[in-house]
């Protein structure tokens, strides 16, 4: 199996260790937004509206400075606005 592939900005990603290191050094914050909005949806049943934009934005930065452990998003999101407006 191939697993070579090429990014559109022409970097060269090796198989699945290739993606990881990618995703970990350039696209960090997309992922832990991604991570968070994904997270809010399954906790509230339903999906993001453009209303909740700033509070998931909000989760987000705190995720991050708490140093984006899946526990901490998880009290996170129980702890937010919008979990108990639901």
């Amino acid at each position: 199996v191939d697993a070579v592939s090429l990014l559109y900005n022409k970097q060269e990603l090796s198989g699945m260790d290739g993606l990881k290191e990618y995703l970990l050094l350039n696209r960090q914050d997309p992922l832990c937004r991604a991570m968070v909005d994904k997270m809010m949806t399954y906790a509230l049943g339903r999906p993001m509206a453009f209303s909740d934009r700033a509070q998931i934005d909000q989760l987000t930065s705190q995720w991050r400075k708490g140093g984006d452990k899946i526990r901490d998003l998880i009290h996170l999101v129980v702890a937010s606005e919008l979990f108990h407006s639901k």
